[in-house]
C-alpha cells in the first residue's frame, strides 16, 4: 500500500511539471494590429473587424462592449448603437498557445447631416459650362454591382454621365466616405470616386479631405457631397475646379 502512495505521489508530481513545463513552451504573445472597415462604427449599421492577418487553423476570441463575443475570423456586429463603442478585443490560440492579442477603441456615432445646403438631384461646379447638372424626370440612378465594385450611375438626356461608386459589390451602408486620390491598392471600404464624362472629356475626383455622405431616407439612397475637387487627369491635371451635388435614388 505505502509502495502504491508514493507510485501516485510520483505520478501526481510529474503531471505537475509537465503542466508546467507545457506552459513555459508558449512563447508571449505578439501584438497583431486590428482595423475596422471604416474609421468609425454608424448608429444602426453594422460594425465588421478583423485582425491584420488571418489563421485559418486558430481559435479566435473577440470581445466587446455590453458582453459581445465572437469567434468569427472577420466578425460582424449588427445594428450597432453607441452604447456598442468602446475597447474591442482578439486573441488568437494556436496548439493550446495565445499567440496574438490585440485591441482596438471603435466609436460609434450618429450618421451626420450634409454639411452644404444641397438640393435633390442637382450637381453645380464652380466652372461655367462644366458639371452642372439638375436632372430631369426622365432621368434616374441606376443602382448595379460590376465586378468589385458598386455603382450609382446617372445618364442625362444629352448622355453625360455621372458615376459615383464604392469598392465592394454589395451596396454602400450609411456613414461618410472618402474621394481621395493616391490611395493604394487594396483600397480601402471607405472609398468613394466620382467620375463625370462630359463632351467627351472625363473628370475625376482629385485631392484629399474630400468626404462623401450616404444616407438612407425613407428607404431611397441619398448621396451627397460638398466642394468636392475634380479634375481632367490625375496624373497631369489642367482643368481643377469644385463640385457640390446630392442624388437621390428612385
Amino acid at each position: 500500500m505505502q509502495q502504491l502512495k508514493t507510485i501516485c505521489a510520483i505520478l501526481f508530481i510529474s503531471s505537475l511539471f509537465s503542466c508546467k513545463k507545457q506552459s513555459d513552451s508558449c512563447p508571449d504573445p505578439q501584438n497583431i494590429e486590428l482595423f475596422t472597415y471604416k474609421p468609425v462604427a454608424y448608429e444602426g449599421t453594422d460594425l465588421k473587424i478583423r485582425a491584420a492577418n488571418t489563421y485559418a487553423f486558430a481559435t479566435y476570441n473577440w470581445t466587446g462592449p455590453g458582453g459581445w463575443t465572437s469567434h468569427d475570423i472577420i466578425p460582424v456586429r449588427t445594428n450597432v448603437q453607441q452604447q456598442d463603442g468602446g475597447l474591442y478585443s482578439l486573441e488568437i490560440l494556436n496548439g493550446g498557445c495565445t499567440q496574438y492579442t490585440g485591441s482596438l477603441n471603435i466609436p460609434v456615432v450618429p450618421i451626420p447631416t450634409p454639411a452644404c445646403n444641397t438640393t435633390n438631384n442637382t450637381i453645380n461646379s464652380n466652372l461655367p459650362g462644366v458639371a452642372n447638372f439638375t436632372f430631369a424626370p426622365n432621368e434616374y440612378v441606376s443602382m448595379y454591382a460590376y465586378g468589385y465594385s458598386y455603382y450609382f450611375t446617372i445618364v442625362t438626356a444629352s448622355n453625360d454621365r455621372i458615376d459615383i461608386f464604392f469598392p465592394s459589390s454589395n451596396p454602400p451602408t450609411p456613414g461618410l466616405y472618402n474621394a481621395n486620390t493616391g490611395i493604394t491598392v487594396p483600397y480601402p471600404d471607405n472609398l468613394a470616386t466620382i467620375n463625370i464624362y462630359q463632351g467627351g472629356t472625363r473628370y475625376v475626383n482629385y485631392g484629399s479631405n474630400n468626404d462623401v455622405l450616404v444616407r438612407i431616407i425613407n428607404g431611397k439612397y441619398e448621396i451627397s457631397f460638398c466642394n468636392l475637387t475634380m479634375t481632367n487627369s490625375y496624373f497631369n491635371p489642367t482643368v481643377q475646379f469644385q463640385i457640390t451635388g446630392k442624388i437621390t435614388t428612385t
